[in-house]
């Protein structure tokens, strides 16, 4: 049975088959915080069952993941409507990091 690490960087089409047929969560996240015109961070996106959507609804969003492979699948997906960052910094690292706000 393939392991996590192993789905995300081989299986990344099939994991984005399964994924796509969960219920759409964003109305929930609405009920939270409303995300119009709002600068969103995706952190671990995958291939975007969460960014996609709300896409057209914030102000900016960047997805990262630490999988190219889901990257990859989102790139598709997107349409240039989101940027990509392929890694995810850890405080104090030199990557760079978002500003809180």
């Amino acid at each position: 049975m393939p392991n996590h690490e192993e789905i995300y960087r081989q299986q990344a089409e099939k994991y984005e088959r399964m994924i796509s047929r969960q219920p759409n969560v964003v109305p929930w996240i609405e009920e939270i915080r409303p995300v119009q015109g709002l600068d969103v961070l995706d952190l671990g996106a995958g291939t975007g069952r969460i960014s996609v959507p709300l896409a057209d609804k914030a102000g900016s969003l960047v997805s990262t993941d630490k999988s190219e492979a889901m990257l990859k699948v989102l790139k598709k997906k997107a349409a240039g409507r989101i940027f990509l960052r392929g890694t995810i910094g850890r405080p104090g690292s030199e990557q760079q990091q978002p500003d809180a706000r």
